[in-house]
């Protein structure tokens, strides 16, 4: 299964880093054999030797599924530097595969820097960072790209489908602006404990489409002028991105937020 070999893979790949035994025992045993070679050598003495010629079998046969050169010295005795090639191998074999724009839209965005973020955080109730049951089976439905809810229509008239990324670009959708009003709040509150006042949505100043900044800085940053911000909140795989993901410098993590329009007042 598709989304069982993404999950098993480590979390900077995009995966769940929830490791399988059959990928780890190859490396594992290569590892630990390199690793323990001079303690065996001392306790067999002369009788130490690879008749059987296991070592170099199993070598070779790693060396052909990972594609890469037998590692030697330091390198020969970590299970990571013989697990890296084989789940680099895995993930290029799995974007490769992808059938459809959705499907390696949300394998590429997994793999972007920081995406995997939320996977890594403390379980901190009193600071916000403890998810629900219900918030990480979505978000791990999301990562894998498996079957989220049933296909339905939304109340803006849109389809739902299985994967249920419509939420995630969805008007209606409530998340959205609690996720923009948070962004500008952390940054607000940056500036404000370095010593730098701003307001939220400074009328008088507006841009060529009519829309206002988020917040500006009472203070002036450079020159005389004051920083603007505006924090947008993006949606990797919303079906007006989706054409334009064709390769990871197009990209940002899912659910990720960037800031743009920053200029002088």
């Amino acid at each position: 299964m598709v989304q069982w070999t993404q999950a098993s893979l480590p979390i900077k790949l995009g995966g769940l880093g929830i490791r399988r035994a059959v990928s780890l025992a190859l490396p594992a045993f290569l590892a630990s054999a390199a690793g323990t070679r001079k303690t065996q050598a001392s306790i067999l003495g002369e009788s130490f030797t690879d008749t059987d010629g296991v070592m170099e079998t199993l070598s070779l046969s790693w060396s052909e599924e990972s594609q890469s050169p037998i590692p030697e010295g330091d390198c020969a005795r970590s299970s990571h530097s013989g697990m890296a090639p084989l789940t680099r191998k895995e993930a290029t074999t799995l974007l490769a595969d992808c059938s459809d724009e959705y499907h390696r839209a949300h394998l590429r965005a997994a793999t972007a820097a920081h995406a995997g973020d939320w996977l890594l955080a403390l379980l901190l109730s009193a600071c916000g960072l403890r998810l629900d049951d219900e918030a990480i089976r979505i978000a791990a439905c999301l990562r894998l790209g498996t079957r989220t809810c049933e296909p339905h229509i939304c109340p803006c008239g849109g389809l739902v489908t299985a994967d249920g990324s419509h939420g995630l670009s969805c008007g209606l959708g409530p998340g959205r602006y609690a996720r923009h009003a948070y962004l500008n709040d952390i940054i607000s509150r940056s500036l404000t404990l370095a010593g730098v006042p701003n307001i939220k949505e400074p009328p008088g100043i507006s841009r060529t489409d009519g829309k206002r900044p988020d917040r500006l800085t009472l203070i002036p940053c450079q020159g005389g002028r004051c920083l603007l911000w505006d924090a947008t909140v993006t949606d990797t795989v919303a079906p007006s991105y989706l054409p334009q993901v064709q390769s990871a410098d197009n990209i940002l993590p899912l659910r990720a937020s960037c800031f743009r329009d920053n200029g002088p007042h």
